[in-house]
Formats: structure tokens, sequence, C-alpha cells
């Protein structure tokens, strides 16, 4: 059953234990930066193969997900985001481009799994003194 196809999306394609994986790294992850049952993560990425992903970790690591569309006009996205006030906000490298800014962390996927999920270089700054007071958190490497 785990090596049948899951998710398949234009030519490429992500087995059960691939998803479940590649959902189980993203949910440590996310609960390594301090997400929480009561924490709302946005997700701010286009119909893809990650965004599956992204939403199964969220759920996974139990928050709450916000839906942001990159088809929204920023300034709605903007509002969407001032009124929910989430911790962070998951996104790709296409939405990374259109995603207002705000005081949310931005984690931005890849389509590397091989390596961790990439903060901004604003996000990460932000994370320095977590990562100095609780050393057993995982760090952050921003996009080169």
């Amino acid at each position: 059953m785990m090596r049948c196809v899951m998710i398949e999306r234009h030519t490429k394609t992500l087995t059960y234990a691939e998803v479940d994986r590649r959902t189980h790294r993203l949910a440590r992850y996310l609960l390594g930066l301090g997400i929480t049952r009561d924490s709302l993560v946005g997700l701010h990425m286009g119909r893809s193969l990650n965004m599956m992903i992204a939403l199964a970790a969220i759920h996974k690591a139990g928050a709450g997900c916000i839906p942001l569309s990159p088809c929204e006009p920023p300034e709605q996205i903007a509002r969407i985001i001032a009124k929910s006030q989430p911790l962070i906000i998951v996104t790709d490298m296409a939405g990374r481009l259109t995603l207002p800014k705000s005081h949310a962390r931005v984690l931005c996927l890849g389509d590397d799994w091989s390596r961790p999920p990439f903060m901004t270089p604003e996000a990460e700054a932000g994370l320095c003194a977590v990562n100095h007071s609780q050393p057993h958190r995982t760090p952050i490497f921003a996009q080169a």
C-alpha cells in the first residue's frame, strides 16, 4: 500500500510513503518552530504537491490553517493576515514574491526535500534569539 501512488500532479507523483515522510518532517519542523495546538499557520501557495504536503503537515502539527490564495489582491491577503495573526506563513518561491509584509515568519518550501525548508532572511533574523535561548531547536537556514 505504501508504494501506491497517492498524489499525481502533471508528471510528478508521490507515493503514500513519500507523502507520509514529507508531512511528518514538515510537521516536526513546524512544531520545532513553536507551533502548538492553538496556533494558526498561513498557507500561501498555488495548487501543487507542496501545497498538499503543507496542508497535511499543518494539520498533523495540530495547528489551524489559514488559506491565503496567491490569486487574491495583496491588500486582501494583508487584511486576512492582520486579522488572523498567524505565527508562520508557509509558501513557495513563487508565493514568496507576492506575499505582503507582515509580522509572521515566512517558511518557504522548495522542491528539494533532502534539505530543510527555508526561512526568509527577515524571519531568520527574528529566530536568532529563539535559537540561542533554546539550543535544542533546529537551526534555520536562509535561502542562498
